[in-house]
């Protein structure tokens, strides 16, 4: 496997070793303040994630839904003022890997992108609005830098179109649906078909997201023969003082759900 990034290899050894399945979680950085954040990502890493994929603060995050869209309202837009010493402190507090989400008007649009890489604070990268071809090339310019990026793939698309996509990938992310993410009304219910033709395509990591909202959910998509799954609305739900409980009790609950001894047994 084609890994450029030795975290995610680690990570990716470590869970087949102990047959588990991976657990990513998506938080907004600085989400509600800078200071609770990082409180919030310490706890949330220890309640049960595996990797953690973090939102750079987006003004228009118009691919996602209103869950995770109101957690971006949450954020200091400011970022000059608080955002590099802050992903600082997340990468010398948190040892496991840290993806990062952003849009490209985010991402391009000012030195974070630079500061990022060249600084080695993320094990991976994610840019939804990216065309698979410069997600491609981007990772062509990255890799020396120890950074894999992240390849979407939707049910909709042609076995051609995800070969395509998948033959250069370390890493591939199927969407369940296409659409705003955090949708309630998700169906899990082709996952195992749509799992068989991602991996009769490539040994990448393969992991699955969109509409994950349950323990039972997590089960679903581990079920299915996915390497992990991503959940993003339900914990950014909780992302509030006064959920806070919640949201590491139901990570801890989701990670239960990814032992792969007894979905075997």
């Amino acid at each position: 496997m084609n890994f450029y990034n030795q975290r995610n290899r680690q990570t990716w050894e470590y869970i087949k070793k102990h047959q588990e399945a991976l657990l990513i979680g998506y938080l907004i950085a600085g989400d509600t303040t800078p200071e609770k954040s990082l409180k919030l990502i310490e706890n949330a890493v220890l309640a049960g994630l595996d990797i953690l994929e973090l939102g750079i603060p987006s003004k228009n995050p118009y691919l996602d839904g209103p869950i995770i869209q109101a957690g971006h309202t949450r954020v200091n837009q400011n970022l000059d003022h608080w955002f590099l010493p802050f992903w600082k402190q997340v990468r010398q507090r948190i040892q496991k890997p840290i993806w990062a989400m952003s849009y490209q008007a985010d991402l391009f649009q000012s030195d974070i992108y630079e500061q990022l890489v060249t600084n080695r604070l993320i094990d991976a990268l994610l840019v939804p609005d990216c065309s698979p071809e410069e997600r491609e090339q981007l990772a062509l310019e990255i890799k020396d830098y120890g950074v894999d990026v992240v390849q979407f793939i939707q049910p909709n698309m042609s076995d051609q179109e995800i070969n395509k996509i998948a033959r250069h990938a370390s890493i591939l992310y199927g969407q369940t649906y296409t659409g705003a993410t955090g949708s309630p009304s998700a169906t899990l219910g082709n996952l195992p078909a749509f799992y068989e033709r991602i991996k009769g395509q490539t040994s990448a990591l393969t992991v699955a997201g969109f509409g994950i909202q349950t323990p039972e959910h997590v089960r679903t998509v581990i079920e299915s023969g996915f390497d992990g799954v991503v959940v993003g609305s339900a914990l950014v739900e909780c992302c509030i003082d006064d959920r806070q409980n919640k949201l590491y009790e139901l990570i801890a609950e989701m990670k239960s759900q990814t032992d792969l001894y007894e979905i075997k047994g």
